[in-house]
Order: C-alpha cells, then sequence, then structure tokens
C-alpha cells in the first residue's frame, strides 16, 4: 500500500540538490589540487557525499557518489605527485578511500531512513496502517494549507461502519480486526496517492480529497462506497457503510471545524436510514 505519512522535500528539490552536490565533488577536488599537500581535505570529501546519502535513501545513489569522490580524490594525488606510480599504492589508496566513504555514506542513508520509520510509526495505526489522528491532522493541515492559498475546493468525508459491533459478537474481536484492514485496504487501493485516510476511531474514518470539488466527491464517494459492499460482502461480513462528504469550496475553517461538520453529516445518516451518503457544501452557494 502506497501512504504519504510525512512530508519532505520534493522529488524536485531533491533532485536539484543531489545535482549540486554531484557537481561540488570535482570542486572539492580542484580546490585540494590548488591548494597543495599540505593541507588535508579528508574531511572535506566526506561533506558532499554525507549531504547525498542523507537526501537519498536509495542506495545506489549513494554508492555512485562515494565511487565519483574516491575516483576524484586519488586523481588529485596522482597529478599532485603524493605518490608513486606504484600501482600497489594506487590501489591500496583508492579501496581504503572508497570503504570509508562507503561506510559514512551507507550508514547516513539506514540512520535517515530508521528516523523516517519511526517518524511514521508515531502516525500510523498499528492495527490498519492508516493515518492515526494525529499523523492525519499533520498532513490535512498542510493540505489546507495549500488550498487556501490556490483558491482550489477540497473534499473532507467521514466514513462509518454500520453494525460494526455485532461483528465483534458474532465473530470475535480478531474478524473485526480483520474488516477493519480490509477497508482501509481498499480505501487506499481505490484512492489517489495524494488522498488521506485516518482512523479517528474504533470503526470510523476519515478522508481528505485534495483539489477535489463537489462532482468529483460524489462520484467517488459513491464508487468507493460500493467498492467497499462489494468486497465486505466476499468476505461474508454483512455490514454497510455511513457516510458524510463535505466539500470546501473556501477551505477557511479549522480542520476541527470541518471533522465536526462532515462527523455530524455521517451521524444524521446513522440516525436515519443508515448505508446511505450525505452530501454538502461550505459555504452554501447563495
Amino acid at each position: 500500500m502506497k501512504l504519504k505519512y510525512i512530508a519532505g522535500p520534493g522529488k524536485a528539490t531533491i533532485f536539484a540538490l543531489s545535482i549540486l552536490f554531484f557537481l561540488m565533488i570535482p570542486a572539492v577536488g580542484m580546490v585540494d589540487y590548488l591548494t597543495g599537500p599540505a593541507i588535508t581535505f579528508a574531511l572535506v570529501y566526506l561533506i558532499p557525499v554525507a549531504a547525498i546519502a542523507w537526501l537519498n535513501v536509495r542506495l545506489t545513489t549513494t554508492v555512485l557518489a562515494s565511487i565519483l569522490t574516491a575516483v576524484t580524490w586519488i586523481i588529485v594525488d596522482h597529478f599532485s605527485d603524493r605518490f608513486s606510480l606504484n600501482i600497489v599504492v594506487y590501489s591500496w589508496n583508492f579501496f581504503s578511500r572508497l570503504s570509508i566513504l562507503l561506510i559514512v555514506s551507507i550508514a547516513l542513508s539506514f540512520l535517515k531512513q530508521s528516523l523516517l520509520d519511526a517518524h511514521n510509526l508515531l502516525r500510523r495505526d498499528p492495527l490498519t496502517n492508516a493515518l492515526n489522528i494525529r499523523g492525519f491532522k499533520e498532513l490535512a493541515e498542510r493540505e489546507i494549507y495549500r488550498s487556501t492559498r490556490s483558491g482550489n475546493a477540497l473534499t473532507i468525508a467521514f466514513l462509518d461502519v454500520d453494525d460494526f459491533k455485532a461483528i465483534n459478537d458474532t465473530f470475535g474481536h480478531n474478524a473485526g480486526d480483520m474488516l477493519l484492514a480490509a477497508i482501509v485496504e481498499t480505501l487506499i487501493l481505490n484512492l489517489r496517492q495524494s488522498d488521506l485516510v485516518g482512523r479517528v476511531g474504533g470503526d470510523e474514518f476519515v478522508i481528505l480529497f485534495p483539489d477535489t470539488g463537489q462532482d468529483v466527491a460524489k462520484a467517488t464517494a459513491a464508487k468507493i462506497r460500493m467498492i467497499l459492499m462489494e468486497n465486505t460482502a466476499k468476505l461474508n461480513f454483512p455490514v454497510t457503510f455511513s457516510m458524510g462528504v463535505l466539500t470546501c469550496i473556501q477551505p477557511s475553517m479549522s480542520l476541527d471545524a470541518m471533522i465536526g461538520m462532515v462527523d455530524k453529516l455521517m451521524y444524521s445518516v446513522k440516525t436515519s436510514s443508515k448505508n446511505n451518503i450525505v452530501f454538502s457544501v461550505y459555504p452554501e452557494p447563495p
């Protein structure tokens, strides 16, 4: 499942910074050559490699930067006459430096990935792998801010599983957990990567659709509800789904206010017929 949990530099920014640090490698070599053997540049050679390793989780990029740095370093030594032309000396220095660069860069890459994993665990529901309320609010508030600046509408939906308690009472809590995990998996597989899915209660979920007007929201909500009904029926779970969907044409209210409004919409379905969707727009058109 592809989930967007934490926001960081965009791909374009990472690519541009990576190119900049790759260009820094021969620049460091040139300065090393011009300053002569009196000043060691061992630490300076590590700077662009470490920066590239921290920016890029992909090990191939990290390894490439390390190799380029080791090659640049040995070329500078050769043209600066810092050691003899003995191939053994060349080989030893090259592989020693390459090993140090690889150890440092790979260690940084693993450290960065570990920090990302720990950061995401704090914002993820361990049962369903959806965002928890903390993670959902963090990302949703950024989307609201972006929509406010761009003027694009966004939609938020509140989803509740009808008669979920009966599943736990009849089939046991393990079956209920399996149902919740299947619901989130279905949502993720049938939504855009930019959409956010959060679990805010036992059997309650909130979904944010960035850059989504009411017409698209209606079609998407109906499609999602239909797919959920089909998938839960295949698993022999006799449940239905109640949804409230709120489209904010001008996202000027807070996220908590949005969740409160869409929760009331969903509750109006629960207290009437259940198994339905109610839509609303904010602000209401004149």
